[in-house]
């Protein structure tokens, strides 16, 4: 990241190219260092917070690429609601929210912990079905983490592997962070692209979404728990459950999952039926 006032790359003198209408400066808090992404929501930055030194994640919300008329101030409200009940969860599994706000231009901003580790849809492409222990250790700290948002009155409403990073400890174990909390509601209200660079399902095909999200129906807890039990089903099968063209037409939930039982012999049976009884509609 450049000041306006720079006209060149400092390393290869290549020309630069604006990409926000403002400074480096982020409400004088946050100095942004590093573009990370850009997608339908806006740009995610890797910054700095100038008082303590420490490295955190600011995105910025770009109201200006939502659709109709009034779509940008509704955006900056709803932006600001789910940064706010962001804020409310306080959980070792969940991303910190640090801090939010709205900059001289109307563009909504959130500030969040810095995650280095990776997201779990590239580990699972690497590593493929995982073992018993590691899948249902993952399952546990991400069911820790949405129970933590649940007392606060805060529903994900997206889950799925793209927003669920993970990294092992110094034992070689591994550890979850879920994060983009209430997100989904910001995409709705955008009619095109993709979000921070991520190539996330549609919500149509998406086998993580349940039946009700895709009919536009209201979301509660038991959602949240559809698409962990898709993400666990995914851990143990190696890949996903590919919704058939009906299930899509109709909203229909994942009939016809292959039990991991006939999957794999060392899945016991009583986790493949509480898989399938977080699943069930």
């Amino acid at each position: 990241c450049y000041e306006e006032a720079e006209t060149s790359c400092s390393n290869d003198q290549s020309p630069l190219v604006s990409s926000h209408p403002d400074t480096r400066l982020v409400a004088k808090k946050y100095r942004l260092d590093w573009l990370l992404g850009r997608g339908r929501l806006g740009a995610l930055y890797e910054g700095t917070h100038i008082a303590t030194d420490r490295c955190v994640a600011v995105r910025l919300l770009a109201p200006d690429r939502a659709g109709g008329r009034e779509t940008p101030k509704q955006f900056r409200a709803e932006a600001h609601t789910v940064a706010h009940l962001n804020t409310r969860i306080d959980h070792q599994h969940v991303a910190k929210t640090c801090d939010y706000g709205t900059l001289t231009d109307g563009t909504p901003y959130i500030v969040t912990e810095l995650l280095t580790c990776t997201p779990l849809r590239e580990f699972m492409a690497g590593a493929g079905a995982l073992t018993v222990s590691d899948a249902v250790r993952v399952a546990r700290q991400m069911a820790d983490g949405l129970e933590a948002a649940h007392r606060c009155g805060v529903v994900h409403g997206d889950l799925n592997p793209s927003n669920v990073f993970v990294t092992q400890d110094r034992r070689g174990r591994l550890d979850v962070k879920i994060l983009d909390f209430g997100f989904g509601r910001l995409r709705a209200l955008l009619m095109t692209g993709d979000d921070g660079g991520r190539q996330d399902e549609s919500p149509a095909t998406s086998p993580y979404l349940p039946p009700e999200q895709k009919l536009g129906r209201r979301l509660d807890e038991r959602s949240d728990l559809y698409g962990l039990g898709m993400i666990l089903y995914e851990l143990l099968a190696g890949r996903p459950h590919l919704l058939q063209a009906t299930q899509v037409c109709e909203g229909a939930g994942p009939e016809g999952l292959t039990p991991l039982t006939e999957l794999r012999e060392d899945v016991p049976e009583p986790l493949w039926r509480l898989v399938e009884q977080s699943v069930a509609t």
